[in-house]
C-alpha cells in the first residue's frame, strides 16, 4: 500500500524525482548529479553488505541473548540488501522442487514469483473479512 501511495504522489508532483522507482527518462541537471554523487557514500536506510563483521557480531550478540541460544554469524545470520533479496532467501532455503506453499492473499507481490522461481508451487488462499 505504501508503494502505491508513493507512486501516486510522485506522479502528481512534477518536481519529484524518486530514484527508488527506476531512472529518470530525461537528463538530470548538473546540480542534481552533483548532489547524488556527493551523497552516494552517505548513510542511508539500507543495511551494509555481508562484509560488515561489526554488524554481524552485534546481531549475533543481541539475538543470542534474546533467544538464550548461541547464534553463529556464519551459519545463523544473513544480512540482505532489501525485501526482495530477503524473500528470496526465505523461500529458496527450505523449498525443494515441487514443494507446495500456502500463501494468504492479499500478500506481497514477490511471494508468488519468488516461490515459482525456486520451483515451488504456490497455493494462494484469499482472505475474506469476517
Amino acid at each position: 500500500m505504501i508503494f502505491s501511495t508513493q507512486i501516486d504522489v510522485t506522479l502528481e508532483k512534477s518536481n519529484v524525482l524518486n530514484l527508488a522507482f527506476g531512472y529518470p527518462d530525461y537528463r538530470l541537471l548538473s546540480e542534481t548529479q552533483f548532489a547524488l554523487l556527493e551523497n552516494a557514500s552517505a548513510p542511508s536506510q539500507y543495511s551494509p553488505g555481508t562484509d560488515s563483521p561489526r554488524l554481524l557480531e552485534a546481531i549475533s550478540k543481541f539475538y543470542s541473548k534474546l533467544l538464550n541460544k548461541t547464534l553463529n554469524v556464519d551459519d545463523n545470520i544473513i544480512i540482505t540488501s532489501g525485501e526482495i533479496e530477503a524473500l528470496y532467501h526465505v523461500f529458496s532455503t527450505p523449498v525443494q522442487k515441487g514443494n507446495e506453499w500456502i500463501i494468504f492473499e492479499p500478500c506481497d507481490k514477490f511471494y508468488l514469483s519468488t516461490i515459482m522461481a525456486v520451483e515451488g508451487i504456490p497455493k494462494p488462499i484469499q482472505l475474506k473479512p469476517v
